[in-house]
Formats: structure tokens, C-alpha cells, sequence
């Protein structure tokens, strides 16, 4: 067994890596652990990989909505995000946000950005969406 953290108590249930299933046999997820996440082609809105997302939209260049499969039980969340373009193409990383739109427990707008500043698609966006 672990030893229990200094950060963490061991009667924290965040503690524990098991998830739990609930009645409708979907897995419940650990307090403070990702419970949405996505790898995506941004210049295609097309998903490659993912967990409780159901869907991309692309509004124009850069400009996302990240639509989950179940709710995340609230629409304070992080979300973390990384990118760019193809391996040794010498171009930019991306630089993801959430929009001014106010995110929903169902879903959240993203923006990528090039190193400038400017919108920009990119080839490969990881997003992760971290509840409390």
C-alpha cells in the first residue's frame, strides 16, 4: 500500500486512483481529476481520441465548442490545453483560452492562438477539463 500524502489525508477520497461506477454503469470521476478530455485535429474539428466528449465545432479559425457526452456536474472547471503543428514543421505551438463565453457544464468555447497572438488552427489540440 501507499503511504499516505503530506498534502493529501488519507481520509481524503481524492486519494484513491479507482473510480466507482454509477447505476447507469458510467464511471464516476475523483474529485479534482480530469472528467473531460480530447485530442482533435483543429483544422478539421474532427476528434482523434477522447473521454466524455461527444463532439467538436469549429465557429471560424481557432474558435471551438467542446460539447461533453454527460454533463461535468458544474461549469467551474479548468481547462488545460496544449498543441501545435506537425512534428519538425518549424511552426507555431498553440496557445489555448477559454473564450468570453461563459462555459456550461455541458459544454466550453476554446481559442487557440499562434505565438503572436493571431487565431489560428493547428493540427493537433489536447484539452483536458479538471473539476473540482
Amino acid at each position: 500500500a501507499r503511504a499516505p500524502s503530506r498534502d493529501t489525508p488519507a481520509s481524503d477520497s481524492r486519494r484513491s486512483p479507482t473510480a466507482s461506477s454509477t447505476s447507469t454503469g458510467s464511471p464516476s470521476i475523483l474529485r479534482g481529476s480530469a472528467k473531460a478530455w480530447v485530442r482533435f485535429n483543429g483544422t478539421a474539428a474532427t476528434v482523434t481520441q477522447a473521454y466524455n466528449v461527444s463532439s467538436i465545432s469549429k465557429a471560424s479559425a481557432g474558435n471551438y465548442t467542446v460539447n461533453f457526452t454527460a454533463s461535468v456536474g458544474t461549469a467551474n472547471y479548468a481547462v488545460v490545453g496544449a498543441g501545435g503543428e506537425a512534428a519538425n514543421s518549424g511552426t507555431d505551438a498553440a496557445t489555448v483560452g477559454i473564450c468570453t463565453t461563459p462555459p456550461t457544464a455541458t459544454a466550453c468555447t476554446l481559442r487557440t492562438f499562434n505565438q503572436v497572438g493571431t487565431l489560428k488552427d493547428f493540427q493537433t489540440l489536447n484539452i483536458a477539463v479538471i473539476c473540482p
